[in-house]
């Protein structure tokens, strides 16, 4: 059986997201509906924190109901492209 890695649509959208916690810190799909002003849906962000959640560049905030923070490797792997451009 396969499994789902993600759609690649949302890759950009998690990027966005990644964005949006470097600068906010941890956020929920709600944290990101009221940030974009309604340009990030609800549920697409919460889709699209799942979906990174399954990718490795997500995590669980203790703490915090439904709030998620970007994983380590994640970060790493930001600083590294940054660092290379």
């Amino acid at each position: 059986m396969m499994t789902r890695k993600g759609s690649k649509r949302a890759a950009p959208l998690k990027e966005r997201l990644l964005d949006l916690m470097i600068k906010e810190g941890p956020l929920s799909a709600l944290g990101v509906q009221i940030l974009t002003e309604g340009h990030i849906g609800r549920a697409a962000a919460g889709k699209a924190l799942r979906d990174g959640v399954k990718l490795g560049v997500f995590e669980h905030f203790p703490g915090a109901p439904k709030a998620y923070r970007p994983t380590r490797r994640a970060l790493e792997q930001l600083a590294q492209t940054t660092a290379q451009e």
